[in-house]
């Protein structure tokens, strides 16, 4: 019987199966909702990316800390006071000139 029939009725005839249409939100997804849910995706991606940034904000503090307890007052005075210690050495006074 299957056979009889044209590919055209066929396709009138399939039995749909009718499902439940979703709702959508009337103000849609939310950023963070978003964020957190994708986050449980990957696991070891997740925790890679949380101990890579842990890692580059404690370097970057401490490299902070290094910069600021930097002194270039002390830096240059002592670097004045090597300078003209060497070149004294170099160019000893003669007397009678």
């Amino acid at each position: 019987m299957a056979a009889k029939v044209s590919p055209v009725e066929a396709t009138k005839y399939t039995d749909v199966m009718q499902t439940k249409k979703k709702r959508r939100s009337i103000r849609g997804a939310k950023l963070h909702q978003m964020a957190f849910a994708n986050l449980g995706r990957n696991k070891k991606k997740t925790v890679l990316v949380v101990v890579s940034l842990a890692l580059s904000v404690t370097l970057f503090n401490a490299l902070c800390a290094f910069v600021g307890g930097f002194s270039m007052e002390k830096y240059v005075s002592h670097d004045l006071r090597r300078f003209y210690r060497q070149h004294a050495r170099l160019f000893p006074l003669q007397p009678g000139r």
